[in-house]
């Protein structure tokens, strides 16, 4: 890991890459509703309605999250079910937030 560690600090496109997925992560919009697809699946409005998002909010912040590979869809009648593009995602979330808790914070 300490080799992989020096090289991803001397690569720009690596650090780029990785600057930009926090950058997604960033957004409060986001992360609400990356959180709601851990536990399953959801359409536009189903993420609308529990997060208080305006649907067109959510569509542009999905076509945010599907860009960084983050979610994915399929396309169900006329509806698009969106989730989590892999574990990896809700992964990132948890680890985040326990360290948060750990320290007191949340």
């Amino acid at each position: 890991m300490k080799e992989e560690k020096i090289q991803i600090l001397t690569d720009e496109i690596k650090l780029h890459k990785l600057a930009e997925l926090f950058r997604v992560f960033g957004d409060r919009s986001r992360l609400s509703i990356l959180y709601c697809l851990i536990d399953e699946p959801m359409c536009v409005c189903d993420i609308s309605e529990k997060t208080g998002l305006s649907q067109s909010l959510v569509s542009h912040q999905l076509r945010v999250l599907r860009q960084s590979n983050l979610v994915r869809y399929e396309k169900q009648g006329k509806h698009s079910i969106y989730q989590l593009d892999d574990e990896h995602v809700s992964e990132i979330i948890a680890i985040a937030y326990n360290h948060l808790n750990h320290r007191g914070e949340i």
